[in-house]
């Protein structure tokens, strides 16, 4: 079956079958059955349409040739739009049974139009014109062009593979006076091609011949003396044009820092300001709590005498509500969020509290000191510590340790961030967890732990414990116990906090999976692990207490609350969450959704606590009453 096809029309251009700038012959591999013919042009059907009418199929552009339709079709064609339609105040007649149809009646018909679209044809460089004449006509028909293309591909995927075929004719690419050659021929051609051109054509040269013939004559080609003065011309304003634009882009550099410096700044100080409101908002919030509870007072001293003890306690401040006269916390208590710390460049890694400070570290390899009495102040110092990325970082009294991916470890003083000392290579490998038991230093390394102590200003290491069974991820330290724990995987080592550190138990095949966090109370051992679960253990007999569950991805850090009962504990996680739990009744107090990546360090400061994750923010919190 042979059509020929041109450029077609469609009601929507992602409804089109065909889509073809020039007509290709069509050789269809079967002949097309007949319910795919138009009624009315008895071509294949292009761009089919229904009449909702009359039920019956045609060409779009055989509808808009009806009688009824043809002035519409003309004022249709000679739209700017590529895509002819009808007015929908259009009327036109079926010319099959003489029913009346408007062109909102007219809809694709989808099923059709992928029946066309899947015949197989061969393609268009694999057909030729026949010897014979067609039958029904006095034309040549098309038939296999055993030396073109034998692909057989779907009419509406023709163009992919036409526009892509090796055996398509194309001209050569020195002169049109060669003639036609498929594409695959053509690097054979071209290295016979009697119309090869000088590549030193552009500076005069007129010599054309055939490849061999043109190399030869380069070689001797009395214009290359040009050409080179020419290149060695262009290679100089290259140089030029690349002196200017390195020039250029060392100046936008410089912009660009100076606007992120000047962005960091503003950033940190509205962070500042907007802490130091959310401060003033609870001043006034407790302002007008004793407000209301004076004005019933004073209501009470007309008929009732004043106010007694408990009662002068519920006016006062918000902190003295949730905490005891021994620092115990208690309900009914709030955390909320009233700001945010930026200024760190990279993932922030660790997090600790001295008193009266906030010190952070981050994988840009600062240390950062935050004023956690009074959060508004913000920064109040940065250091350039290790130079790369901060690992751990640990505290004891007015001492700072803290290791980086440079395998080193420093000693500062607080609060000026002196640097007391710097051990150079002190480990084989990056700190994984860092905690100071008295006044020795531990650092998990591997599957190693190293104990150090700082005398005469210099980090002396006392000890090394080796070839532990797994990695070290996780360390805590019971100072009442005087008991050192270290978690790794399903392996829970405890070790006598005495200065040989000798082995005191272990707790194993509890299923616990990787160990990544721990965590001590008076009478719990906190456990969080790769598995999304904090399990609590008897930190008297280590038997299994509970399993909390709310987390759903690693529990990367914990934190206990400072007094010695330990009631409550706060779980940081990979899942971006912070949850806080109460040991007493082993149930969630608060869930924080503050972070967009996974949580990397928690720290608490009296009724300041903070949290910090990847996206380099520590996000600022205050306990209140509920």
């Amino acid at each position: 079956m042979i059509i020929r096809t041109s450029k077609n029309y469609s009601i929507s251009s992602s409804d089109s079958v065909i889509r073809s700038e020039h007509s290709q012959p069509t050789l269809f591999v079967l002949p097309p059955q007949e319910i795919l013919r138009c009624p009315i042009c008895r071509s294949l059907l292009s761009d089919a349409v229904i009449s909702t009418r009359c039920g019956h199929t045609f060409c779009f552009k055989c509808v808009c040739l009806t009688p009824r339709n043809s002035v519409n079709y003309t004022s249709a064609h000679q739209s700017t739009s590529l895509v002819p339609t009808l007015p929908l105040s259009t009327t036109g007649l079926c010319p099959l049974d003489q029913i009346l149809f408007q062109s909102a009646d007219l809809i694709p018909n989808r099923a059709i139009r992928e029946q066309v679209s899947s015949l197989l044809i061969h393609c268009c460089h694999g057909v030729k014109l026949s010897d014979t004449l067609s039958e029904a006509s006095d034309t040549n028909k098309y038939v296999v062009d055993d030396e073109g293309c034998s692909e057989q591909i779907e009419l509406g995927n023709r163009e992919q593979h036409e526009s892509e075929c090796l055996y398509a004719h194309v001209t050569c690419s020195n002169s049109s006076q060669c003639g036609l050659y498929r594409k695959k021929d053509m690097d054979v051609h071209l290295k016979s091609c009697a119309y090869t051109m000088c590549c030193y054509s552009p500076f005069g040269c007129n010599f054309v011949g055939c490849l061999s013939a043109v190399e030869s004559h380069e070689s001797v080609c009395v214009n290359r003396s040009e050409s080179g003065v020419a290149c060695v011309k262009e290679l100089t304003d290259i140089k030029l044009r690349q002196n200017d634009l390195s020039c250029r882009v060392d100046e936008l550099t410089g912009a660009v820092k100076n606007l992120q410096n000047s962005f960091c700044s503003q950033l940190e100080q509205q962070s500042r300001q907007l802490i130091c409101l959310s401060v003033r908002v609870d001043a006034i919030e407790t302002q007008l709590g004793r407000f209301l509870y004076g004005n019933i007072s004073d209501r009470r001293n007309s008929s009732e005498p004043v106010l007694d003890q408990e009662d002068n306690k519920k006016s006062g401040d918000h902190t003295n509500d949730t905490t005891s006269k021994n620092g115990e916390w208690l309900m009914p208590f709030t955390l909320k969020c009233v700001g945010t710390f930026q200024g760190h460049k990279g993932n922030i890694t660790s997090l600790v509290c001295s008193p009266g400070y906030l010190i952070s570290g981050a994988t840009d390899g600062q240390i950062k000191l935050w004023n956690a009495t009074d959060p508004t102040r913000g920064c109040y110092k940065t250091t350039e510590a290790h130079g790369t990325s901060i690992s751990t970082l640990a505290v004891e009294g007015g001492t700072l340790f803290s290791s980086g991916r440079d395998l080193s470890l420093c000693a500062w003083q607080l609060p000026g961030m002196e640097l007391i000392c710097r051990k150079e290579a002190a480990h084989s490998e990056e700190v994984s967890a860092m905690v100071n038991v008295g006044a020795i230093l531990v650092t998990a390394v591997s599957d190693s732990l190293k104990m150090w102590q700082l005398e005469a200003g210099e980090l002396v290491e006392v000890k090394t414990i080796p070839d532990l069974p797994h990695k070290v991820r996780a360390l805590t330290y019971a100072k009442k116990r005087e008991s050192l724990y270290s978690g790794a995987h399903n392996t829970i080592h405890v070790w006598q906090a005495q200065h040989r550190f000798p082995l005191r138990n272990k707790i194993e095949s509890m299923g616990f999976s990787s160990i990544y966090s721990l965590a001590t109370t008076a009478q719990f051992l906190v456990v969080g692990t790769y598995n999304q679960n904090i399990q609590v253990l008897d930190i008297g007999t280590y038997q299994h207490y509970r399993t909390l569950t709310g987390h759903i991805g690693t529990v990367t850090c914990l934190l206990t609350t400072p007094h010695d009962h330990g009631q409550f504990v706060f779980s940081g996680s990979q899942d971006t969450t912070v949850q806080l739990w109460n040991l007493e009744n082993m149930l969630p107090v608060q869930s924080f959704q503050r972070h967009e990546t996974p949580v990397t360090g928690l720290a608490l400061h009296n009724d300041w606590f903070f949290s910090a994750s990847e996206e380099k923010e520590i996000k600022v919190f205050k306990r209140v009453k509920s």
